[in-house]
């Protein structure tokens, strides 16, 4: 009888839920549980779904999400916990992911498993007594523990004024140095573990060398390194390759993120439509561009204007000169690039970066190594650029003035008449530099390194001064480029062996006329330093270095106020 009640109860309940209780899902196993994870009764979600959802989570969610089960705490991964730490977690989080970074760099700790990183990470109370609330990781330790814990027993105090730590201070000095070797230091005294350490769960944790292998490190004959690897049993490299190859990964996409994030701040709400309908615009252009140069023709960056509804001005300027200047009328309205237009300025875009290809430019075949003047240049420019990109960027790392690079419509005539010296002094702009530095490079070897000439910045300004100077005295329109550069090269050259040597006598002449109280006053070097710039600014000034007529050149500078009024 109550068998057959028990048997009526349960067909109600069928009846009335409109659907039988199943039997449980059986356990996944072989194929199946290698590619999805039972999150619970007769649900399972696929594991490359459940890493993706658990690694944005937070640091205390991804933790709960773990020790949920076994299945889930198996799939944390090292990554995991650094990207959800890094990205996700708060200013103290990360800064105990940061210390732990130090220490893992340098291998100074055991190598934590990524459930151990997720706990650190986590982790507000000391792991010895599990009581004393702590914001941080103990600097240098890589775990949480207590001052009350370091006192008692656990930790040993090394003291740097210990006689036989003064004995062989150099030792113990060089030990310490070692990056293996990791300590808290507080104030001035060192505080290590007095024996290999674990956690609750049994996991090697804290610094390798403890407060008693100092001594015996010391002694070792064969050094510290290997006393670490043989004694101590210490983790391989390969052990923390994990860590670093998640460390490189977390940090792309940081970085990534960072950019997109500036992407949004530069493009408001306002013109996200118009900088849509650029985009496409110029991705319909780019397939119609040849691919040697597709990417260097349409690099851009976003102008100051970018995100104001004002229409006068473009939002994205072209980094080459000539491009930009086709596409700025539609860059200010895209609406209007038809195809047509299209067309055409992708054939002339075509057409002018493989004029250079077709003159083989920027192979500097066309340098040769017999004649001087080019083997300064090829010695210089030999490294600038191997493609295309280069030379499009090549301007612009020269001088971060210029908007443009100097892949202009000068540079491109240049090379359509076979002037390619002119083109190449074009593209680099300060072209005096490094033709005539090595020229005062090999006059100021000897010079001390409290001169004036010794420095940089003064031998650029003189080389640039003696340069323009020569240049002005040839200039015409008659003449070409190459003629005039070969001329100011070499008139350049003869001057500098000339002049550089006198300027060198001049300022030890300066030292000699100064009196002790002079140079003691506390404007002295520059007002020298002055004086010697003013030295070459005129071709009188020039001529009287020259003659090595100091007494007139000074009197001369004096005259005419060029001294600086320190006095």
């Amino acid at each position: 009888m109550r068998k057959s009640k028990s048997k009526s109860k349960l067909k109600k309940r069928q009846i009335g839920h409109g659907v039988s209780e199943q039997p449980p899902a059986k356990k996944l196993r072989g194929r199946a549980a290698s590619i999805s994870i039972a999150v619970g009764r007769n649900v399972s979600i696929p594991t490359d779904v459940v890493i993706d959802i658990m690694s944005f989570l937070p640091p205390r969610d991804l933790l709960h999400t773990a020790f949920a089960s076994k299945a889930l705490r198996n799939a944390v991964t090292t990554t995991m916990v650094l990207k959800s730490a890094i990205m996700t977690g708060s200013p103290s989080v990360q800064k105990k992911m940061g210390d732990i970074r130090q220490l893992m760099s340098s291998r100074a700790i055991q190598a934590p498993s990524p459930l151990r990183l997720l706990r650190l990470a986590c982790g507000t109370r000391c792991e010895i007594c599990c009581v004393t609330a702590m914001k941080s990781t103990s600097k240098g330790l890589g775990m949480f523990v207590c001052w009350k814990c370091v006192n008692q027993g656990h930790f040993r105090h090394w003291n740097s004024q210990w006689p036989h730590h003064q004995a062989s201070m150099h030792k113990f000095d060089a030990l310490f140095d070692h990056p293996r070797v990791a300590f808290h230091q507080p104030r001035s005294v060192m505080y290590m573990p007095s024996k290999p350490m674990r956690d609750a769960s049994g996991e090697s944790i804290g610094p390798i060398v403890t407060f008693f292998d100092v001594k015996k490190m010391v002694a070792h004959s064969h050094g510290f390194s290997a006393y670490i690897a043989n004694y101590l049993y210490a983790p391989t490299p390969s052990v923390y390759d994990d860590f670093k190859s998640a460390i490189i990964e977390v940090d792309t996409i940081k970085r990534e993120r960072a950019s997109r994030e500036a992407m949004q701040r530069r493009i408001p709400s306002v013109s996200v439509p118009k900088y849509k309908m650029i985009k496409k615009m110029l991705h319909k252009l780019a397939k119609l561009i040849d691919e040697p140069f597709r990417e260097a023709a349409l690099t851009r960056k976003f102008t100051t204007d970018a995100g104001t509804p004002n229409t006068m001005y473009p939002m994205i300027q072209m980094h080459v000169s000539f491009v930009d200047v086709l596409l700025r009328p539609y860059i200010i309205e895209p609406s209007s690039m038809k195809k047509k237009i299209r067309k055409k300025i992708a054939t002339k875009i075509n057409e002018i970066f493989r004029v250079i290809l077709e003159k083989d430019f920027i192979s500097l075949s066309f340098l040769s190594t017999d004649d001087l003047f080019e083997r300064r240049l090829k010695d210089y420019f030999r490294d600038k650029f191997g493609n295309m990109k280069d030379l499009i960027e090549f301007g612009e790392k020269q001088d971060q003035v210029d908007v443009y690079s100097r892949v202009d419509s000068d540079f491109i005539l240049h090379v359509r008449e076979d002037n390619f010296v002119a083109a190449l002094l074009e593209l680099n702009g300060d072209f005096h530099t490094p033709l005539l530095m090595p020229d005062i490079r090999a006059l100021s070897a000897s010079l001390p390194s409290y001169s004036q000439l010794s420095r940089k910045n003064y031998q650029n300004s003189f080389s640039r001064y003696v340069w323009s100077t020569e240049m002005l005295k040839i200039c015409s329109p008659d003449r070409s480029w190459e003629e005039m550069f070969r001329y100011a090269f070499t008139s350049s050259r003869k001057l500098i062996q000339l002049v550089w040597p006198a300027l060198r006598e001049y300022e030890d002449w300066l030292d000699e006329q100064s009196s002790i109280e002079d140079k003691a006053m506390f404007l002295y070097d520059d007002k020298r330093t002055f004086i010697l710039q003013q030295a070459y600014r005129n071709e009188n000034n020039l001529s009287l270095l020259a003659r090595r007529d100091f007494v007139s050149l000074y009197k001369h500078q004096c005259d005419y106020k060029h001294e600086i009024q320190y006095w």
